[in-house]
C-alpha cells in the first residue's frame, strides 16, 4: 500500500475541504471540524486509496497499523480523517470495530478528533484521508 504524505497548515484548509466532499455524506465533516483541526497548527495529510482485490478490513488495518507507528501521528494533538467508498463497497461492523481500535490509541491523550465517512457513487476507489497536526513550533 502506497500512503501519500503531504504537509498541510491552515493555508490548506480550502484544499483539504474540498478533498473531504467527494461523494454523498453519511457522516459528515464540515469546515468547522476541518478550521478546528488545521486552524493555528500545521500537520501531515495521509492518503491512501484500496488496491483492487483487497477486503476493506485489510486495507484499514494495514493503513492504521502503519500511520500509527509514524512520529507524527504519536506526537498530534489533532486527528481528522475521512473514509471514503464506492456505494457497492459499504462500511461493516468489522469494518467499524477497526477504526475504533485506532481511536483507543490517543483515548488517554487530550487530543481532537473528528471523522467522517462518504459514498462515492461514481465507483471510485475505497480511500482514506487523514490529517494529523499540532500546534505551530
Amino acid at each position: 500500500m502506497k500512503i501519500t504524505e503531504k504537509y498541510v497548515n491552515e493555508s490548506h484548509l480550502e484544499e483539504v475541504y474540498q478533498l473531504l466532499h467527494k461523494g454523498e455524506k453519511l457522516i459528515d465533516l464540515d469546515l468547522e471540524n476541518v478550521k478546528s483541526v488545521l486552524v493555528g497548527k500545521e500537520g501531515i495529510l495521509y492518503e491512501a486509496y484500496k488496491d483492487g482485490g483487497a477486503e476493506n478490513g485489510a486495507f484499514m488495518e494495514e493503513f492504521f497499523d502503519t500511520v500509527k507507528k509514524m512520529e507524527m501521528v504519536q506526537n498530534c494533538t489533532g486527528i481528522l480523517f475521512n473514509i471514503t467508498m464506492p456505494d457497492d463497497d459499504q462500511l461493516m461492523m468489522e469494518d467499524m470495530d477497526i477504526i475504533n481500535c485506532f481511536l483507543k490509541l490517543f483515548e488517554e491523550k487530550n487530543m481532537m478528533i473528528r471523522w467522517g465517512l462518504r459514498v462515492d457513487e461514481q465507483g471510485s476507489q475505497t480511500s482514506i484521508l487523514m490529517i494529523c497536526t499540532k500546534d505551530k513550533q
